[in-house]
């Protein structure tokens, strides 16, 4: 049978169907069953299988179906099975994932509290067997949580908005808004402040931090001091965890220590009035790592030279140096990949544990012994992949580090107990979902894919209980799916197509792609395809589809939803279409090579191919990456290497000029309307913007554009009206006249954070896309999060900008200055009871939490009344006779009556 890609949907638009819902088998080219197609009446969904029909299969994540069952019980009297009539297929609300993203033991070990980032929900669970004692919904983005004896805090990422809970009956206790974005939380002994610290998602960028009061929700006081930050751990916007530079409160709660920006010097702050108290300068190039001991009345911080490593113990209340020891710098370069929180000390407070890894990836550990004044390195090995956090036992004897080894280290061994390798070496995962039990052997783990590479696994998200009373074994005793919300899909791009009205999204995550009438924004296929990150145009009628790890280029047709060519490239990510639609390239960095398709409906074929490398730039916290680029004309494809622009012929598919330029990891380019001059944009840092003469191998670079003072840009875009080059820098925009690259005027938006990435409407003004922002016309729109890189679509007059945070697209609309959201996953909100007529439970689900479920008799007396957080509900009814009842559910604003028999 030929791969499930090599298909043609037939009849996918036709309506040949009888009935509201049914589900054909379709066959490949081969005749063979290879895919099903289920019509519902919201949506169409699409399965492609291999080998036997699957026994169990979901749709979008949404709907469950047992196929095998369905065909064999419809074989004896269905011959027709392209047609065949479903029993009524319910929304099954499968737990694939909400992004779990902190986690935390209660202080007794009772219980274990999850943060969701997607699914905006506080989980707790009880930590003997995991299961669910309770699921309280809160605000966008839930980013850091703080544990008290009595209530859990949570800081909401999106909503920029502070939730407590009340850890006796799991009510939301109290609710209030605080700056944008808060990221780090902690609360005094009292309970009566809250510290948090703010983060924009953007390296190096200033963030506070503040306090405030928590019975005004008075902010007490801000600065801009301390080092708050967070740094991308091999994972991205949407579907990652950030490392977080925090700050500890010392000294009976009186002072916060903290790093100072850019994290080169340690801090001590007042914490009742926020002033500075004092600074530590000290010898070397970073100071990477703070801790406490277990009563915070002693400080531990750590700085690194190139050629020495500097340990410190420090007076929580004095601010006096204890001890000190500095050790020679075992490797090159030591120290390059480590972060604050991955330093251990004992209980005592006599050995303090650091792991390393330099840029040659030999990872080693340290550690170090104040009372003998000796040390001591254990070398890890090449491929040793180190943690960017760590935690320790109840009683700070062993220190536990997961990542591609999980690794056990005993203070009193002085050694690793544990050194077991997981996970193959090219997979990097990076957790901060990670917290130990305060009274035992144990510690809690949040089960998920961070790296953007692997995203087309479908992954059940888990928490784990991990167990190590043996402390030279590891082993899991307990593991539950995270969730019951499914979180959607990693919108990584969309393409708007005015010929057929549908804007279609490649959802990496989930494995699918979407389908959206552009008219009413809703989505209305769901098709399942892995591996998909983004979606090109090359025709009206088609689309080219590829993967970071995605073995196969697509051919999609859009009339028919099919797709109807394969070629094999792996990671094809990189789409170019050719302007006059009869051609398209694409580039693989995985197979260093670049193909030019001749574009021909089923009949495209790959014509020539080009042995290429490239220098690829990638802005770790917005994922803002190179793409090699086509001119206006079609005749040149301009790649980036080395301070080079690198010219290729189109027709011959030919490296024709290698042009040498000033700077060096171009982020963006932009071509004039005549094909002739390209400008390309570097970094925020580099201070300057290359103009290129385009003109085959007679290429050259024609002018430099100076910034000055170290302030560079990252993108860069033509206006067709006025003729002009605009560049964004940090925080404006240069008008650059292109044949002179004189400054002609500069334009102030005075935006609320770096500038990441300009586009130019139809009618010549700039669009301005920052961290959180959109910038057009005069208006700010505040979205929130960071975005996926944004496109102008000349024929409907919109700005295209997808999002994988809470997965959705924005469409900036130009004729009507409006903002729409559209919703990439189709998430049912249908309310279902069942089974009807019940006899000894009965269940109900629902696409929307449900805040309470109540159960009246006939007469109208109330038999049950309970408050909720779930989408799906069981109760039992074996205390209630025959009769008929009635159940009242309540979701968001409203209430649902539904009718319920019971029999006997």
């Amino acid at each position: 049978m030929k791969t499930l890609l090599q298909l043609t949907l037939i009849f996918v638009l036709c309506s040949t169907y009888a009935t509201a819902q049914q589900i054909s088998l379709m066959n490949d080219e081969t005749g063979q069953p290879s895919y099903f197609f289920m019509t519902l009446p919201d949506t169409t969904y699409i399965h492609h299988f291999k080998g036997e029909i699957p026994e169990y299969i979901s749709f979008g994540d949404k709907y469950k179906f047992s196929p095998r069952s369905f065909f064999e019980r419809n074989l004896s009297g269905n011959n027709n099975l392209r047609n065949a009539p479903m029993d009524s297929v319910e929304p099954g609300l499968l737990p694939e994932a909400d992004l779990p993203y902190k986690v935390k033991y209660s202080n007794d070990g009772s219980r274990i509290i999850m943060i969701y980032h997607h699914s905006n929900n506080v989980v707790v669970y009880d930590a003997g067997d995991l299961s669910v004692i309770a699921d309280i919904n809160v605000g966008k983005g839930p980013e850091d949580l703080f544990v008290s004896d009595n209530r859990v805090y949570v800081a909401c990422y999106y909503s920029d908005d502070i939730y407590v809970i009340n850890l006796d009956d799991y009510s939301i206790e109290d609710h209030f808004n605080v700056d944008s974005h808060p990221s780090v939380i902690e609360v005094n002994q009292n309970e009566d402040i809250i510290y948090i610290g703010f983060d924009l998602a953007g390296h190096y960028e200033s963030s506070p931090m503040a306090a405030y009061g928590l019975s005004a929700h008075n902010r007490l006081w801000e600065s801009d001091w301390p080092f708050i930050e967070m740094v991308v751990a091999d994972g991205n916007i949407g579907r990652r965890v950030f490392t977080t530079s925090r700050f500890e409160l010392i000294g009976n709660d009186q002072y916060i220590a903290c790093l100072k920006s850019p994290g080169l010097q340690v801090l001590i702050i007042d914490a009742i009035s926020g002033d500075l108290i004092k600074t530590f300068d000290w010898p070397g190039e970073n100071v990477a790592n703070l801790t406490t001991s277990v009563t915070k009345d002693t400080l531990f911080a750590q700085s690194l030279s190139s050629d020495s490593l500097f340990f410190y113990k420090i007076d929580s209340y004095t601010h006096n140096v204890l001890d000190f020891i500095g050790i020679p710098n075992p490797h090159p370069m030591l120290g390059a990949y480590m972060w604050q929180d991955n330093l251990a000390v004992n209980y005592s407070g006599t050995k303090m544990f650091l792991e390393l890894l330099n840029l040659d990836f030999d990872g080693i550990a340290v550690l170090i012994d104040f009372e003998t004044n000796d040390y001591k390195v254990i070398e890890q090995g090449i491929n040793s992949i180190f943690q960017i956090n760590v935690i320790q036992s109840f009683d700070k004897r062993f220190v536990v580090s997961m990542a591609g080894e999980h690794r056990i280290f005993d203070f009193e061994l002085e050694d690793y107990t544990y050194f077991h390798s997981i996970f193959p070496s090219d997979v990097y995962y990076k957790y901060t979902v990670i917290a130990p039990s305060p009274v035992s052997y144990e510690f809690a783990w949040g089960d998920f894919m961070a790296n953007r590479y692997y995203t087309s696994i479908k992954k059940n998200e888990n928490v784990n209980v991990f167990n190590f009373d043996d402390p030279t074994n590891l082993i899991i005793s307990e593991s539950t799916i995270c969730g019951e919300q499914p979180e959607a899909d990693l919108t990584e791009t969309a393409v708007w197509n005015s010929k057929y009205e549908k804007l279609i999204t490649a959802n990496p995550l989930s494995g699918s792609i979407s389908i959206i009438d552009v008219n009413t924004y809703e989505a209305d296929t769901i098709l399942d395809i892995e591996g998909i990150s983004s979606v090109k145009q090359v025709t009206d009628d088609h689309l080219l589809m590829g993967g970071k790890d995605y073995p196969y280029l697509l051919l999609f047709d859009i009339p028919s939803l099919s797709v109807i060519k394969q070629f094999n490239l792996t990671d094809a990510y990189l789409i170019i279409p050719s302007p006059d639609q009869q051609y398209a390239y694409a580039f693989s960095r995985w197979d260093e090579k670049m193909i030019k398709i001749k574009l021909d409906g089923a009949d495209s074929k790959i014509v020539k191919t080009l042995l290429i490398l490239d220098g690829s730039a990638l802005y770790l916290n917005w994922e803002y990456i190179y793409r090699p680029e086509i001119s206006p004309d079609g005749k040149y494809i301009v790649m980036s290497e080395d301070h080079t622009a690198i010219i290729i012929d189109t027709e011959t598919l030919e490296v024709v000029s290698n042009v040498s330029l000033i700077g060096d990891y171009m982020f963006d380019m932009a071509f004039t309307e005549d094909s002739k001059r390209l400008c390309i944009a570097y970094w925020y840092t580099v201070p300057y913007f290359d103009i290129v003469y385009l003109d085959g191998e007679n290429s050259y670079l024609e002018n430099t554009v100076y910034a000055g003072d170290g302030i560079g840009g990252m993108s860069v875009d033509y206006n067709q009206v006025d003729g002009k080059f605009y560049i964004a820098r940090r925080s404006d925009i240069w008008v650059v006249e292109p044949t002179t690259g004189t400054v002609e005027e500069t334009i102030n938006y005075n935006p609320n954070s770096s500038q990441l990435q300009i586009c130019i409407d139809p009618q010549g003004k700039p669009i301005v896309n920052t961290f959180s922002s959109i910038y057009h016309d005069g208006t700010e729109y505040f979205l929130g999060e960071p975005t996926r890189p944004m496109h102008v679509d000349f024929a409907s007059q919109k700005c295209i900008i997808p999002s994988p945070g809470p997965d959705k697209v924005y469409i900036l609309d130009f004729l009507t200055t409006q903002v729409h959201e559209v919703t990439t996953s189709k998430v049912d909100d249908q309310l279902t009871i069942y089974p009807n007529p019940a006899s000894d439970h009965l269940t109900v689900k629902s696409g929307k939490l449900i805040r309470r479920l109540q159960l009246f008799d006939n007469e109208g007396a109330l038999l049950f009344d309970k408050e909720y957080n779930h989408a799906v509900v069981t109760i039992g009814l074996g205390e209630y006779p025959e009769g008929i009842y009635f159940v009242n559910v309540y979701r968001g604003d409203g209430v649902e009556n539904k009718k319920l028999v019971v029999v006997r």
